[in-house]
């Protein structure tokens, strides 16, 4: 399979595990902390909606025309303050979908040097992508995770 597909099809799975994992989520509860400590929902998919941003950066492609979040979801933050609701930032999230699909999709050197904007060293554009596709998975694992410790049932 080309690589542009395989990681296109990575991602939009990515994408679905979150989707089915969205029932039930009030833009209220998503904004709780499922446990003391712990990141809330909304501050993770916060996070996530950067990390796509950044990876639409890596590959060359415009971020989407939303404004951004400025800092909610930022690496070392609270883990719980973010201003846009939970609703607006499953929206961005979409909305880097089909941005992601052209960009994945153009690609044309996978082993161009890059940082890596996780681990903040160089390395190909490939292993880059690949670390953040693990960096998604978890955290939409958390997200999965948190519906339970909210009193959610489980959906995957």
């Amino acid at each position: 399979m080309e690589r542009g597909k395989l990681w296109r099809t990575a991602f939009k799975t990515n994408q679905g595990l979150l989707e089915r994992n969205l029932s039930g989520y009030t833009d209220e509860l998503a904004a709780r902390r499922p446990a003391p400590g712990s990141s809330s929902p909304a501050w993770l998919l916060a996070h996530l909606v950067h990390a796509r941003r950044g990876m639409l950066a890596l590959l060359g492609a415009p971020p989407p025309a939303d404004a951004g979040l400025g800092s909610d979801g930022h690496r070392g933050s609270d883990g719980a303050a973010v201003h846009a609701p939970f609703s607006e930032l499953v929206a961005r999230f979409q909305a880097t979908d089909e941005l992601m699909k052209e960009a994945l999709l153009a690609v044309q050197d996978w082993d161009r040097s890059v940082k890596n904007p996780g681990i903040g060293i160089e390395q190909p554009l490939e292993q880059a992508i690949a670390f953040m596709h693990m960096h998604e998975s978890y955290h939409i694992g958390q997200i999965g995770f948190c519906r339970k410790l909210l009193g959610l049932p489980g959906a995957v």
